[in-house]
């Protein structure tokens, strides 16, 4: 589990985790991996802009050809070796709660 405020800077656009920031939880588990890189299940407790990229980022395990908070030469490599361009960020389920 990853329990970081997270706090958007209005000028950049940039997400921080920052104790001033808003509550964010996220819980994740490893599902396969190999000695670089890792297949997760990750669960969002409070849905907060970018928060999966920023909460991987910051425990250093950066999303695979994030543009913005990933690990850049590791996306290049990536990127030239694999011709995939497109971050690796998917939904395979989503649930919505009955709010009312």
């Amino acid at each position: 589990t990853i329990d970081a405020p997270l706090l958007k800077n209005e000028k950049d656009k940039f997400v921080r985790v920052d104790k001033n920031g808003l509550s964010a939880i996220t819980n994740y588990k490893k599902i396969i991996s190999n000695d670089r890189f890792s297949l997760l299940n990750v669960e969002i407790l409070t849905g907060r802009t970018h928060q999966i990229r920023v909460h991987m980022a910051h425990i250093n395990h950066h999303l695979v050809n994030d543009d913005k908070y990933g690990n850049f030469a590791i996306n290049k490599e990536f990127t030239s070796n694999y011709k995939y361009k497109y971050q690796f960020l998917h939904s395979y389920k989503i649930t919505l709660s009955n709010i009312f």
